[in-house]
């Protein structure tokens, strides 16, 4: 059995997984160290419809994690070499905003839960990230940051009406930031920056 790693971007509105194999792949370098590595367009990515699309608009913290859990435990129902107990998530900029979040945020499912997806543990393993946005509260001294006590102004459009309200941004901006979510339960993760 092997060991799963998930490359992801979902870098919201956009579309990442290749559509050919690509030789020159993180992907394909982990694979040859013995994973089996995937790379799933989950919910909030485009070029489908507007509703899977919407998914991510004021919500940066989903990024489609429902599916990906989903879509790896239908995977392993037909292929026995899968290991879920073994996965690993790794992405850079945006993939390493979320992947991050993950390990802060996910954990065990909900056992109540209507959804049976949402049952499932969404806990990581591992998790190896590059340049990842960590704490949206204090990007430092940047074009980005207006000094307004606001959202990134690239940020702005994604978190709709309620991140112009700077109360309402310290909340947002604090829930989507992994910094303030880091508990001696976060699996080991390797940071890379520079």
């Amino acid at each position: 059995r092997y060991p799963v790693i998930e490359n992801i971007y979902a870098g919201p509105h956009g579309q990442h997984v290749p559509k050919w194999f690509d030789l020159r792949s993180r992907s394909r370098e982990y694979a040859e160290l013995g994973a089996i590595v995937v790379q799933i367009d989950g919910m909030g990515t485009n070029w489908r419809s507007k509703a899977f699309h919407d998914v991510c608009w004021q919500n940066l913290k989903d990024a489609g994690f429902p599916d990906r859990i989903a879509w790896m435990r239908a995977l392993a129902a037909t292929d026995a070499s899968l290991d879920l107990s073994r996965v690993s998530i790794f992405g850079g900029s945006a993939g390493g905003h979320l992947s991050l979040l993950l390990a802060t945020r996910g954990g065990p499912g909900d056992p109540a839960a209507p959804d049976p997806v949402d049952r499932e543990s969404s806990s990581v393993q591992a998790v190896a990230i590059f340049f990842p946005i960590t704490d949206l509260l204090n990007l430092g001294r940047s074009t980005e940051n207006p000094g307004d006590g606001g959202p990134p102004r690239s940020y702005v459009r994604a978190f709709g009406p309620e991140g112009r309200n700077p109360a309402r941004w310290r909340e947002i901006g604090r829930d989507t930031s992994p910094i303030y979510h880091v508990t001696a339960a976060l699996p080991p993760v390797l940071i890379h920056h520079g």
